[in-house]
């Protein structure tokens, strides 16, 4: 699968399913955005093993069942990259 310079924003990314995907996603070729909730510290050690990957990636904490923060959240993903090709939830 060739996901080369699609942006894509994993939210529950620090662990589990949402970490694995993370993983697929930047081996793909896709630039990713980890998120979490709770785990910073795991959303944190994701976005840094796809940067040593090669794949261009950061980590953002927030509550996406908040309509605030999960804005705040896509926002940020705009303002890096200007767009969102694939989302996970």
């Amino acid at each position: 699968m060739n996901l080369t310079d699609k942006i894509a924003l994993v939210t529950g990314a620090s662990s589990g399913i949402g970490r694995a995907t993370a993983f697929l996603l930047g081996r793909s070729g896709a630039k990713v955005c980890v998120n979490s909730w709770g785990d910073e510290k795991g959303a944190q050690n994701v976005a840094r093993h796809l940067q040593e990957n090669g794949s261009d990636s950061f980590q953002i904490q927030a509550d996406v069942s908040d309509e605030e923060q999960a804005k705040n959240c896509v926002d940020t993903v705009l303002e890096r990259w200007g767009r969102i090709d694939i989302l996970v939830n």
